[in-house]
Formats: structure tokens, C-alpha cells, sequence
């Protein structure tokens, strides 16, 4: 290839990135806030394609596109009539989703004792071979860089330890039980939620929160949005059409069609799989972080979700970049050279969300 050629290649290959990340931003706002991340995301996939001499500032216009005004002037008001699905009668519903496993319900209830003793963990644990395979995938991922193979649950208590396995335990347990409840077709959703999950972690330990916790919160945050699907494919049919047709976000189709949204579903089934206190606020929170308190987890799965977007891990390319809540944002009290770096870290650990998808 002669030097004129790979000039013209990274020209063209510049104004594709260009083109394709300005449309996934085409609904996100021209707030400093997005701008800055707009700059952020362009660069690093630049630098992936091999072309890091070019800065972003120089090939990102002035401000990213704005909402459209169909959207906003609120046309389509009857369309909270397509659908006579209520909160209500989701929640009632939940009544008649099969129950965690027996031996799921048990271990946690287990680990949350103060004498747990590995060699009980690992005999529980043995009833379910499933989960057992999943904790070892997990211990033995690129994320905690080990010399040797975790070959053992006693081996994973050595690494992960109590807190973290009882977190990732329940985080494996639910997402085997959806898998099997919604079927593994729904890959795109699987993709984004393990995406989300491994950016989660990694931003809590940037900001000295607890990773696994924030793990579990991240793998977990769009759960409503599965139960909807699954059990009411025909109302959450007229969701999609309204974004389609609005080129908006689902969170908004969701409460335009609905009148609630998947966060709140997910909050509540949370609850009755007794999960924390925490990761609930995290779920019911993730989309409108500026209402959860200081020092909240919920602001953390927001960036999170940003950047699993960012990274691809979406699973449709037509999926909008989410709105980056600056308040969120702020609170984190990250840079943008920090934001990049992790980027690239979670990129590396793509293969570790394999263990959710297989």
C-alpha cells in the first residue's frame, strides 16, 4: 500500500468515526458536560484505529447535535393509550416469576452469616455446578491478574474474598435464573449488562468504592427492562415503535407509552430477591442519579452505563449514547484523562464477559 493510499484510508476511516459517533450523540445535548465526553469517546476510538495523532477537538464540530423538537413538544399525547399495562399490574405479576433457586436463596442467606466457613460455601455451592463454574470465570479473569489458576471455590474465598463472592454469587445466581426465565436469545441485553458490570467495577475501584458491589449493581441495573420484555412482549412493543418513531431513548419511550419505567420494575424485583438496600437505590437511580444521596452507587452505574455504550458494549449500533448527567459526573470527581484510561482498561477485559453470555 503505497503512502498515499494510507493516508486516504485513515482520512476515510477518521470521518467514519466522526460520522458514526456523532450520530449515536445525535440526542445527548451539547452541555459542556457532553461535550467533554463527546471529545473523550472520539479520541479513544481514534487511538484504537490506529490513529492517535489526530485530536478530536480537531475532527468534533462545535457542539454535538441536540434533541429534535418532535420529541419535545410532546407530539403523540395519546400514546400513553397504547398500552393499558400499569405498575400495578407489573408488580403483581412478580408473584408469579419462578422463585430464585432453593440452593441460590440458601447460600446467600448463608454468606450472610458471621461464621461462614469456605469448605460449607463450597459444598453448597456444589448443588448448582453452574454458578461454581461462573465464580471460578470470575476469579480467574484478566480483572484481578493472577499468576496462578483459582481452580477451587475455597481458592476463590483466597482471592475474592467473603464480601465479594457473597456479591458475586447473587449476581451469578439471578443472572443464570433470566437467562433461563427470558431465554438466551437476548443477547443484546446480556452484552450491554455484562459491559455495564465490568465498567462499574472499574470505576469504583478508580473511586475507591467497592467493586464487586458495584459489579453485581451494573450486571443488574437494566433487569426491569428484561422482565418487561419477557413477560409483556406485546405492550413493550408499542414502546419500541414510539422511539423508533420519536429517535429517542427507551427510558423515555418507557414513561411517554407506559406511564413508569424498567428502572422502577427492576427496583422492586430486586427487593423481593432481597439484594441490598444499596445496589436497590443503584437500580431504581441509575437513569436520575441528581435524586439519590452522596456517596450513592446509583451515579456510579450511570457513568458506567455511559461507558458500556461508549465501548460497544450495546449490542444494536443504532443505540443512542445515554444522557452523561454532569451532576453524576461531578460527584465522581474523575478526569476525562482518567475516563479514557479506563476505557481501554475495560476494552482489554472484553473476554471477561463471556461468562455471562455462554
Amino acid at each position: 500500500m503505497t503512502p498515499e493510499e494510507t493516508g486516504t484510508d485513515l482520512e476515510r476511516r477518521q470521518a467514519e468515526l466522526r460520522s458514526s459517533t456523532l450520530q449515536q450523540f445525535r440526542r445527548a445535548g451539547s452541555d459542556p458536560v457532553t461535550q467533554a465526553l463527546l471529545r473523550a469517546v472520539l479520541e479513544y476510538r481514534l487511538e484504537e484505529a490506529g490513529s492517535s495523532g489526530t485530536k478530536a477537538g480537531t475532527l468534533v464540530s462545535a457542539t454535538a447535535p441536540g434533541p429534535s423538537s418532535s420529541e419535545e413538544s410532546g407530539n403523540g399525547a395519546s400514546d400513553a393509550s397504547l398500552a393499558a399495562l400499569t405498575l400495578q399490574s407489573v408488580l403483581a405479576d412478580m408473584g408469579q416469576l419462578p422463585a430464585l433457586p432453593e440452593v441460590v436463596i440458601d447460600l446467600i442467606a448463608y454468606l450472610e452469616r458471621p461464621d461462614v466457613e469456605a469448605n460449607q460455601v463450597a459444598h453448597k455451592m456444589a448443588r448448582d455446578p453452574a454458578l461454581c463454574a461462573k465464580i471460578l470465570r470470575i476469579a480467574n479473569s484478566s480483572y484481578y491478574g493472577l499468576q496462578g489458576q483459582v481452580e477451587t471455590i475455597r481458592d476463590a474465598f483466597a482471592v475474592l474474598g467473603l464480601r465479594a463472592v457473597r456479591t458475586l454469587v447473587a449476581g451469578a445466581a439471578v443472572a443464570n435464573h433470566l437467562q433461563a426465565l427470558a431465554g438466551r436469545q437476548q443477547r443484546a441485553f446480556w452484552v450491554h449488562s455484562a459491559g455495564t458490570a465490568l465498567c462499574s467495577r472499574a470505576l469504583a475501584r478508580q473511586v475507591g468504592a467497592n467493586p464487586e458491589v458495584a459489579f453485581t449493581a451494573g450486571l443488574l441495573h437494566d433487569l426491569g427492562r428484561l422482565i418487561l420484555v419477557a413477560r409483556f412482549a406485546n405492550e413493550y412493543h408499542g414502546v419500541v415503535a414510539y422511539r423508533i418513531a420519536h429517535d429517542g431513548y427507551m427510558i423515555d419511550a418507557e414513561r411517554r407509552v407506559l406511564g413508569f419505567d424498567h428502572a422502577q420494575v427492576g427496583a422492586a424485583l430486586a427487593q423481593i430477591w432481597k439484594f441490598s438496600a444499596e445496589t436497590v437505590a443503584a437500580i431504581t437511580g441509575h437513569h436520575a442519579p441528581e435524586g439519590q444521596p452522596a456517596q450513592a452507587l446509583a451515579g456510579l452505574i450511570h457513568v458506567a452505563d455511559v461507558m458500556a455504550h461508549a465501548l460497544g458494549f450495546n449490542g444494536n449500533e443504532e443505540d443512542l449514547m445515554p444522557r452523561l448527567s454532569s451532576f453524576a459526573w461531578n460527584r465522581l470527581n474523575l478526569g476525562w484523562d482518567d475516563f479514557r484510561r479506563l476505557l481501554a482498561e475495560v476494552d482489554a477485559q472484553r473476554n471477561d464477559a463471556e461468562w455471562v453470555l455462554n
